[in-house]
This record gives C-alpha cells, structure tokens and sequence, in this order.
C-alpha cells in the first residue's frame, strides 16, 4: 500500500456511490511527515484498495455506538 513508514492510522473513512457501494478510501496519518499525512484508495487502485477496504470496514464495525 506504501505506507510502511507510518506507525498508525489516525483516521478511516470509506467513500461510497448511489447504489452503496465503496469506491474510495481516504485513510490519515496525523503524525506522518507534512505532505505525506494522507492516502487516497479508489476501485482501479486493484489489491491496494481492497485492503484498505476491508481495513476500513474493521474499524468500522469496532466502533460502538450507543
């Protein structure tokens, strides 16, 4: 994915179409050197995108909400 510089990711965020579908990943690093603080995954990206997909989704479904 190219990030093997960054120890954490402080921000996740799955974009999606009409139909619901996930077609971009916007994942952050607040700590990460300026101009490298964010990261852009879209459908084309091919396995890149799909871990950063189901990276997404895992944050997703950790969060509680009450």
């Amino acid at each position: 994915m190219g990030i093997q510089d960054w120890k954490a990711i402080t921000f996740a965020k799955a974009l999606q179409d009409n139909r619901g579908d996930v077609v971009e990943v916007k994942l952050k690093n607040r700590f990460a050197a300026f101009g490298d603080k964010t990261r852009k995954y879209r459908v084309t990206d091919g396995e890149s995108f799909q871990i950063a997909k189901n990276f997404a989704s895992e944050v997703e479904e950790r969060i509680k909400y009450e």
